[in-house]
């Protein structure tokens, strides 16, 4: 049981993503919910809401973003940015 002792970069941050899907967000979700219930009104609860962001934690492995930008690129959507500078 999480023995690291042959871990490499890939599954360590496998192992960060499945942490943060089947440990916090159940318990975020909750704390969300009852951050509403108890902070918001029922008029408030459908302007406000409480959310916890944790999109920069779930970005995916390496070679998956890599794979993605990759594609984006291919088709157009992303585009390489040249700086031009005067000297």
């Amino acid at each position: 049981m999480a023995d690291l002792e042959r871990a490499s970069f890939s599954n360590i941050e496998q192992q960060s993503i499945d942490f943060v899907i089947h440990s916090l967000r159940p318990w975020l979700i909750r704390w969300e919910q009852t951050i509403s219930w108890k902070l918001f009104s029922e008029s408030e609860r459908k302007k406000f809401f409480a959310e916890h962001l944790i999109e920069g934690l779930l970005r995916g492995d390496s070679s998956a973003r890599a794979a993605f930008y990759k594609e984006m690129f291919n088709m157009g959507a992303y585009s390489q940015m040249i700086s031009w500078r005067k000297k």
